[in-house]
């Protein structure tokens, strides 16, 4: 069950990961504090969520937000991010045929040139972008069971700079996303759900805090970033203190979280009858 019109209308931000394929740049005259650039959403490609975006799906926030930007974060707002979060600024923006391209600038202090040290270093590689639904087309086909959503238009919150695949923010989107859906049941049983979601939503933001506080720090390793595979088992007991090491809690985490947020789930799907 992914309601695409109460994701629409009760405006909660969508989540995704972009290729790990990040860019840092040194400092010039333009990015003082150095900059990092890449792709924070692609174009045409079916997702795990049956989501594909088409290429102008940007182009009016791209317009609306020249000269101003976008945050570039290390912790999703939804997942507790605030302004000591902000990193630095997304400041150029603009579709190609692969996607989403942008290039950031960095802020001066402490935290932000050590996330720019660390993605230098191969050792943060991935983009996630936040987005907020405008306008969509349904797809008759199905993949695998469901339906294609073709995001046509979309505003852009967010870039965040992460060292985790798309799992978390899927999981959070859907427990969000049934959490609005569970608003509209006029059922007392109802309030009971959202109470539920809202305790799980919670634990999915202090996990991953507790997550990348754990990371953060564990920066002494002789593992370069290449020789590690993000969540193999084999390479996290091989590899004392890699990052697929201190992965594996919040994975174990999230797999409890998603069998709560799938019961949840089937909860309002026996509500609606």
């Amino acid at each position: 069950m992914r309601d695409i019109e109460t994701l629409r209308k009760s405006r909660i931000v969508i989540y995704k990961t972009a290729p790990d394929d990040l860019v840092s740049k040194s400092e010039s005259d333009e990015y003082p504090n150095g900059s990092v650039e890449g792709y924070l959403s692609t174009f045409g490609n079916v997702d795990s969520d049956g989501d594909v975006i088409r290429r102008g799906a940007y182009a009016k926030t791209i317009a609306q937000n020249a000269g101003r930007g976008w945050p570039l974060m290390v912790r999703h707002k939804v997942l507790g991010g605030g302004p000591l979060d902000v990193v630095g600024t997304i400041r150029e923006a603009k579709e190609d045929d692969r996607g989403l391209w942008v290039r950031a600038g960095y802020a001066k202090d402490e935290l932000s040139q050590t996330v720019r040290s660390k993605v230098a270093d191969g050792h943060i590689r991935y983009f996630s972008v936040g987005f907020r639904p405008v306008d969509y087309a349904r797809e008759s086909r199905q993949i695998e069971g469901r339906y294609i959503t073709e995001w046509t238009e979309l505003a852009l919150v967010e870039g965040t700079i992460t060292p985790f695949p798309a799992n978390t923010e899927a999981v959070i989107t859907s427990a969000k996303s049934l959490q609005a859906e569970a608003a509209l049941i006029d059922d007392p049983r109802a309030a009971d759900l959202i109470a539920k979601l809202e305790r799980l939503i919670e634990t999915i933001g202090k996990t991953v805090g507790d997550a990348l506080t754990c990371n953060n720090t564990d920066t002494d390793t002789d593992q370069t970033p290449d020789s590690v595979s993000p969540g193999s088992a084999q390479d996290a007991d091989d590899t004392a203190g890699t990052p697929a090491e201190s992965h594996a809690p919040l994975a174990v985490a999230l797999m409890g979280i998603e069998a709560d947020v799938a019961d949840a789930e089937r909860e309002i799907a026996d509500l609606l009858g």
